[in-house]
């Protein structure tokens, strides 16, 4: 299924495997703005909204993983590049995994996974705006995140939540459904890709602080017992 984005104006967002039959149109309507974009550079696109700090539209892609490797270095989930269709400006995004202390914005039983990091690339414009912000992806009980003011409404195992913050500060929160890896069936939705990535930094303890959580039964696939 595609990622679905539920964002913070009550819009949403739906992300296509560049293979579905969406794809090629919203290729060409990002290419009207951007002619250097190449289809197969991409796992995916989205469809365009307005984004809450940029405040302008904007289309992401879901980057292929071997491209962001040879740019960055260390371990990267995931990356993106957000297109403003307004600014004709662009900014690579890596979604790491979290390590740091739980920030103090997060809310009582909640347990932040991993957040963006934001790059421009040379000899593409990059609006500072685009530079100044960061999503941090986290899980919660549902009743906290509908005290958040996000729709719940169908969240299931598979449902992250995101808070956008900007200078320190909740700009926003946002929910992600159907997250996975759609090439690789194993990788099938964020339980089993934080356990990845958590391993492989070395952080199991990150993995056992998360299934400490009550509100863990709500992400089990299988009805707690």
């Amino acid at each position: 299924m595609p990622e679905l984005v539920y964002l913070p104006t009550g819009n949403q967002s739906i992300s296509y495997s560049n293979t579905a039959p969406q794809a090629p149109a919203l290729f060409e309507q990002l290419r009207l703005a951007f002619p250097w974009v190449v289809d197969n550079e991409y796992r995916a696109i989205s469809t365009e909204y307005v984004h809450e700090v940029l405040n302008e539209r904007v289309i992401r892609t879901c980057v292929v993983i071997k491209m962001a490797q040879e740019m960055l270095e260390g371990q990267i989930g995931s990356a993106h590049r957000l297109f403003g269709l307004d600014s004709l400006t662009s900014v690579f995004v890596v979604t790491r995994l979290f390590t740091d202390p739980q920030p103090s914005w997060t809310p009582a039983e909640s347990f932040v996974l991993a957040y963006t990091e934001h790059h421009d690339e040379l000899g593409r414009p990059c609006s500072p705006g685009m530079l100044g912000f960061s999503e941090y992806y986290f899980v919660c009980a549902k009743a906290t995140a509908a005290g958040l003011g996000i729709d719940v409404t169908d969240a299931d195992e598979d449902t992250l939540y995101a808070a956008v913050i900007q200078n320190g500060q909740v700009v926003g929160y946002r929910r992600y459904s159907h997250i996975g890896d759609p090439d690789n069936d194993l990788l099938e939705n964020w339980q089993v890709l934080y356990m990845w990535y958590a391993k492989k930094a070395r952080r199991l303890d990150l993995v056992r602080q998360l299934l400490s959580f009550s509100f863990m039964d709500e992400y089990s696939e299988e009805p707690p017992t």
